[in-house]
């Protein structure tokens, strides 16, 4: 009996060494690799971030961690992570570290040196920004908000990146943060990412939204306040004497839903302006770090056919509001260029701007391409830098089609020229020939004015319903209304049948679920944080008159009775209804 699982576990052994072989062999054969990474580039003083090193091709047989005074590094596990890609298949070990801060600043994290098969690696340096936020240091503190800038001096025009960090123990996020742009432009904003980290003894959700900001204006402005909206999930004290503690206790701890506004601190940046004055000649605003390359083709050609030239600028900074140096080129036929971009980074801030734009040489003289330079003010450098594009060589062929110059050549008058003979005169047609009868044009025929006229109101329908369409994607809460009308009319139209099958639970269900939609869409708040509890606060009391509070409250009474004591008759039900359907219309009706 052994001898029958023998071959089949020789061939799982087998198998898995070819596997293992075919994802060893194209990770040996470019040679070992590391790379280091941090979860994220910014912290609080206290608050661990994870720095990853990856290795393809090999294992570290030793690490060296690098001396980083104010901050604690010590390793935390390890993995090893197989797959395929476009280049085939790869497998990864990755070292995982704990870095944690104990002051704040900006700390650079030196190049870490491993060892792999005898051969030393290094890893570039990394950067890491601690702040020190007065709400982290409260115990308890359900969230809070952090705005992160990386620097406190800018350039009027220049893209910063900035971060919107939610710290949340337990709650919901309904939409994103917003910023108090005093001053600024919000240029992009990227998807959120989320985390998990410690601090303070506490584990804390992070949802991070990267942002890229430009000053519209020199001197000292505020950034900030970021204002974000969310729903906390808070625990609630226990009811005491209402009879409702043995299904707590079965269910666990109740929580309640708070609706809150978070901001976080604001702060101070720097905006200088560009010195103009000391511009080069072929400034024309561009603003960054850029390389240049140029490609023309072709070089060898006809007077009057194009040449396509390509103008590549890579790096970082504004590439939206990059553009060409104007060519002052008489020898030329010039035409608009057209330009591409490639982003590298989430907001926009590096990639690669690529320009054509077609030329024609005019006449077989043309010998070159002009040089010309491209000037741009580098904000890290805080000075002026100017490529300078040689000359390109052209060999213009002339055009067959083009005419020959003409000679001047002296008339010879002592022969006298031939004087042509007289031509024959052309009779007076005397016979008007066949006669047609004179068509009316279609323009004057009314049909034909018709049939034109229907495109033209096939098109003004079209583009009202777009604008139609157009204005309800920009108005939420007109969607909201809208939503909630339709679902409060399908709800109340089930009551009559719910009421007469006797099926009290649902009954009490859906007429909860009628109030938490219409209260939510009038007190514009999520439906899901609708209890009788909003009744009571001051701006609900001003808004909704005493007597529908005291009606709501007794329906939310009949809502919650339900649940654990459903003893009610159809009869009282049916009665019900028509109370629900008043409650909701007087609702409907405020404003």
């Amino acid at each position: 009996m052994p001898g029958l699982f023998y071959i089949p576990r020789v061939r799982w052994v087998v198998s898995r060494c070819v596997l293992a072989v075919a994802f060893l062999l194209p990770c040996a054969a470019f040679g070992a690799t590391v790379t280091a990474t941090l979860d994220r580039n910014s912290a609080m003083v206290g608050e661990s971030v994870v720095l990853a090193l990856t290795y393809e091709g090999g294992r570290p047989s030793g690490v060296q961690l690098p001396q980083a005074p104010g901050l604690q590094i010590r390793q935390v596990g390890s993995q090893i992570s197989t797959g395929f890609s476009n280049e085939g298949s790869y497998s990864r070990f990755i070292l995982n570290f704990q870095v944690t801060p104990a002051k704040e600043g900006v700390f650079r994290i030196p190049s870490i040196q491993s060892t792999v098969d005898g051969k030393v690696l290094a890893t570039q340096p990394l950067t890491l920004t601690v702040s020190k936020n007065a709400q982290a240091e409260a115990q308890g503190e359900f969230a809070f908000v952090r705005l992160n800038l990386p620097r406190q001096e800018a350039y009027l025009g220049e893209l910063i990146p900035i971060e919107v960090q939610l710290y949340i123990i337990n709650g919901e996020v309904p939409e994103m943060p917003t910023l108090n742009n005093g001053g600024f432009v919000v240029s992009k904003t990227a998807k959120p990412t989320q985390a998990r980290t410690s601090l303070n003894g506490q584990i804390y959700n992070i949802v991070t939204v990267p942002m890229s900001i430009s000053a519209a204006k020199a001197g000292r402005l505020s950034v900030g306040p970021a204002s974000w909206n969310v729903v906390l999930h808070l625990p609630a004290g226990r009811r005491r004497n209402n009879g409702f503690e043995p299904f707590e206790d079965l269910f666990g701890p109740r929580y309640e839903a708070k609706q809150v506004t978070l901001l976080s601190e604001t702060n101070t940046l720097n905006v200088l302006p560009i010195p103009r004055n000391s511009a080069p000649p072929g400034f024309n605003g561009a603003l960054g770090n850029f390389k240049f390359t140029l490609e023309a083709g072709p070089t060898n050609l006809v007077a009057g056919d194009p040449i396509t030239l390509r103008f590549q600028f890579t790096g970082k900074g504004t590439l939206d509001a990059l553009s060409l140096p104007r060519f002052d080129w008489p020898d030329f036929k010039l035409y608009p260029p057209t330009s591409t971009i490639t982003n590298t980074d989430v907001l926009g801030l590096e990639g690669t701007k690529t320009f054509e734009q077609i030329i024609v040489p005019q006449s077989s003289a043309v010998k070159e391409i002009p040089a010309f330079t491209f000037s741009f003010f580098d904000p890290e450098k805080k000075r002026f830098e100017t490529v300078n594009q040689p000359a390109t060589a052209l060999v213009v062929q002339p055009s067959p089609n083009q005419q020959q110059p003409s000679v001047a050549v002296k008339a010879d008058t002592s022969t006298p020229a031939p004087v042509p003979e007289p031509t024959d005169i052309v009779h007076i047609k005397t016979s008007p020939g066949p006669l047609i009868a004179k068509l009316q044009p279609l323009v004057f025929q009314p049909w034909y004015l018709g049939v034109q006229l229907v495109p033209v109101a096939a098109w003004c329908l079209l583009l009202l319903n777009r604008k139609r369409v157009e204005n309800l994607a920009n108005d939420p809460k007109r969607q909201r209304r809208i939503r909630v009308a339709s679902l409060i009319k399908d709800s109340l139209n089930q009551l009559d049948a719910l009421a007469s099958a006797n099926q009290t639970e649902e009954f009490f269900a859906n007429v909860f679920r009628i109030l938490q939609e219409q209260l939510g869409e009038k007190l514009d708040r999520p439906a899901a944080s609708i209890t009788e509890a909003v009744l009571d606060e001051p701006p609900v009391a001003e808004r909704i008159p005493a007597e529908l509070i005291t009606e709501l409250r007794h329906l939310f009474g009949l809502c919650n009775q339900a649940r654990y004591a459903p003893d009610s008759q159809p009869e009282a039900l049916i009665q019900l209804v028509p109370r629900v359907r008043s409650a909701v219309s007087t609702l409907q009706k405020l404003a």
